[in-house]
């Protein structure tokens, strides 16, 4: 769907990868439109990134299903997930994420922050359905009616919080 697929697709845990899907993500932002601490603003973001999503979900829908096909075929399970947001003036991106397990068996989720707090508290209800005991959303600094907090202004200029690599500390570089 694009040229960073750490932005559509994220490994959860051992076999499992989440796909991001503009079906899921349709739900999520009917979940965050609902949440009534939802200020005005934010409902006016969320309702545009519905907009954004029913016009691509026809188009990329199928493209979607086909990848979470063929992670099937691979004998994965492909989880429909909402990840990608766009409403024309800011974006949100849950998927360009690191996850992983603490020494004491915490699952947790690094991902990025959005100025749309209802959309990270219905996105932390999906992962917590999903069985990730902790979602840190990062770069949160700043953003709101009228500004992009770090996550956001990174976002737009096509970085996140998962560069696609991982450091092992056991080796010496």
């Amino acid at each position: 769907p694009e040229f960073h697929i750490d932005m559509h697709m994220r490994p959860l845990a051992a076999g499992e990868v989440l796909v991001n899907h503009p079906q899921a993500c349709i739900a999520l932002i009917d979940q965050a439109l609902s949440d009534p601490q939802t200020p005005g603003w934010e409902r006016a973001e969320l309702q545009q990134m519905r907009r954004q999503q029913s016009q691509i979900l026809p188009l990329m829908g199928p493209v979607y299903d086909q990848i979470m096909a063929e992670l099937s075929d691979a004998g994965l399970i492909a989880i429909q997930a909402p990840g990608v947001f766009d409403s024309g003036s800011r974006y949100a991106n849950f998927l360009n994420a690191v996850p992983g397990t603490t020494e004491d068996g915490t699952k947790y989720f690094l991902t990025n922050a959005s100025s749309l707090k209802s959309l990270e508290r219905a996105f932390q209800r999906f992962a917590q359905n999903l069985g990730v005991d902790r979602v840190d959303f990062l770069g949160a600094y700043g953003g709101g009616p009228s500004s992009l907090n770090a996550s956001e202004y990174s976002l737009e200029l096509a970085g996140g919080v998962d560069l696609g690599v991982v450091a092992d500390p056991t080796q010496q570089p």
